[in-house]
């Protein structure tokens, strides 16, 4: 519940009624700093309240801490770089979404990086404790920091698609993620229309480099057009050698060497039976 004290300020009615056994002979300006102090230790309670879901996630998980703690702080980093225009306090909903995607798409990418469509989900519940716990949201901040500057060529070589969904949640430990190539999975449509599905829903939407996209499609031109010689130059040398075998077959029969026993019947032929045989490969010639 909130209520107004004389300054105008909002403060807790339960915070007022700490200090309203303070003497009646103390002044306006001791009763205001009797709220400042009740304010102080609320926040300072309640930051720790936060601050104990983050320290419970590092406690039941101390093989991550050290990365956890890399992240919050280089989240810290990302917002004091980027303030918001107003406090998270005063921001409704939809504006603290509006700046935390704005803060996203000032974080470099490494190189590795240029043909990666990210897909990035936050849960309500994460949403929420972002915008009340400030460790919170230097954790999801610097989370994604750490994913996209981290060089990874043989998960995302040049001039290669890649598909990723990050899926942040609370607690910490709830983050899932996943990434594949359009060289992991068969048909390259495939890979794509995952993506499709898998992104539904999402809380941002990173789309990969113009560029180094257009150098895909040249690759996958490239490769299209070798296939298809390829393809033809087996089909040329299946019908030349072809070719050259009925060749070698027809100089056999005519000069009366010896010919392969399976390619005719064993039995005596007599002139039909030879003059058909001759038709038969003239036909084929």
């Amino acid at each position: 519940m909130i209520d107004t004290n004389y300054s105008g300020r909002y403060v807790n009615t339960g915070i007022l009624s700490a200090v309203k056994n303070t003497s009646s002979s103390r002044t306006e300006g001791a009763f205001a700093g009797a709220v400042d102090r009740a304010e102080q230790a609320a926040i300072s309670k309640t930051s720790q309240k936060k601050s104990g879901k983050i320290a419970e996630s590092m406690q039941k998980y101390p093989q991550y801490a050290k990365d956890w703690k890399r992240e919050i702080e280089n989240g810290h980093k990302l917002t004091a770089i980027n303030p918001p225009a107003k406090s998270r306090d005063d921001m409704t909903m939809d504006e603290y979404k509006s700046y935390i995607s704005s803060v996203i798409d000032k974080i470099p990418e490494d190189p590795s990086r240029a043909t990666t469509e990210s897909s990035i989900h936050i849960s309500d519940e994460a949403w929420e404790t972002m915008k009340d716990d400030p460790d919170f949201e230097a954790y999801v901040l610097g989370g994604i920091e750490d994913i996209y500057t981290f060089h990874n060529p043989w998960m995302s070589p040049p001039n290669v698609k890649r598909w990723e969904v990050l899926e942040f949640g609370v607690p910490m430990e709830n983050f899932k993620g996943s990434s594949w190539g359009d060289m992991s999975m068969g048909a390259n449509s495939d890979a794509e229309d995952l993506f499709k599905t898998r992104s539904k829903g999402e809380s941002y939407h990173k789309k990969p480099n113009p560029a180094a996209i257009k150098r895909v499609e040249e690759r996958q031109r490239e490769q299209k057009r070798l296939k298809e010689r390829r393809d033809k130059e087996w089909l040329d040398d299946k019908y030349e050698k072809q070719r050259l075998e009925r060749i070698e077959f027809n100089r056999a029969f005519y000069m009366r060497e010896s010919i392969p026993q399976n390619s005719f019947p064993t039995q005596p032929m007599g002139m039909s039976g030879a003059f058909m045989a001759y038709e038969m490969m003239a036909g084929m010639w």
